[in-house]
């Protein structure tokens, strides 16, 4: 099974469930679900039976589900407008976990787009999140506490670890994530938006001011070391003189990706197939990516 999904455009929050046991088929029912499209998947004898059940309704464009993974069974609900809702027993917080829409643009392919809760955070009691800053659309990856109450997060405990400037409002990527196997932190950063990459920043390894050069990327970087603002995993591929950050370039919008638990594989939701290049065949299986490219047109 695969973690942290984004659903899109919908007050609902639905459960899915599944009748069988076969986990690869199970991993690709998500992801035809995910693409509403079975044009680019391959055909199995026996799909399982599939029934969805509303859960908790009421949000405002939610595009994320997280679990934290601290034993609760709570569900954290990102809205795109910037609040953080909890379902806890059965139902919604009437108290946002998080609100920080001071702090960002919403809209379009703006908003707060990823949580990702760190290994122990039973213990921590910290988190983070990625959103568009407000004052000119950069992406900012940024830390948040708890207050004494575990519901309630401290809107104002921020601390920025990164900050990427985007030259154009939308391709601005969404989830983060922590790997099961490593404990590092993966981002999904887009490629600075517009149309077909214009400034060919998903391939562009060269120094950019603004943080520019992490556009088009999925980043692997510690930041539960201690070291300010992160640290680089030691065994992070060396991407011909690119950012040390880098783990896989080429990507037009990494919007959702998800860590098999069982595998700890990385599926990411999209890439483009212009992007691809030479540097799909490049991609070292040291690293253990096995990302399932999805291209469509």
């Amino acid at each position: 099974m695969l973690d942290n999904f984004g659903y899109e455009r919908s007050e609902y929050i639905y459960a899915l469930e599944f009748v069988g046991n076969h986990e690869k088929v199970k991993s690709m029912c998500i992801i035809l679900l995910l693409f509403m499209t079975t044009s680019v998947l391959p055909a199995y004898a026996a799909w399982p039976a599939i029934s969805f059940s509303k859960i908790a309704s009421g949000f405002d464009r939610p595009v994320r589900i997280v679990n934290a993974g601290d034993g609760s069974g709570r569900l954290f609900v990102v809205e795109q407008g910037g609040m953080i809702r909890i379902i806890k027993d059965g139902s919604v917080l009437p108290v946002p976990f998080l609100d920080i829409s001071g702090r960002l643009i919403s809209g379009g392919e703006q908003g707060l787009l990823g949580l990702a809760f760190p290994p122990g955070y039973a213990t921590k009691g910290h988190f983070y999140v990625k959103y568009t800053r407000m004052s000119d659309g950069a992406t900012v990856i940024a830390r948040y506490r708890l207050t004494a109450n575990a519901d309630i997060a401290n809107p104002a405990s921020q601390e920025v670890r990164l900050v990427v400037e985007q030259p154009f409002s939308n391709h601005n990527g969404g989830n983060i994530a922590f790997s099961p196997a490593d404990g590092f932190l993966y981002v999904g950063m887009g490629d600075g938006g517009s149309a077909n990459d214009p400034n060919n920043f998903a391939q562009n390894l060269a120094p950019l001011p603004g943080n520019k050069g992490l556009l088009g990327k999925i980043l692997r970087i510690d930041v539960e070391s201690g070291s300010a603002p992160y640290a680089i995993p030691p065994d992070n591929p060396l991407m011909g003189g690119g950012r040390s950050e880098i783990w896989a370039r080429g990507l037009r919008n990494p919007w959702g990706f998800s860590f098999d638990r069982a595998t700890a594989d990385l599926y990411n939701r999209e890439c483009w197939p212009k992007y691809l290049g030479g540097d799909r065949r490049s991609k070292s299986r040291e690293s253990r990516r096995k990302e399932l490219w999805l291209a469509y047109s």
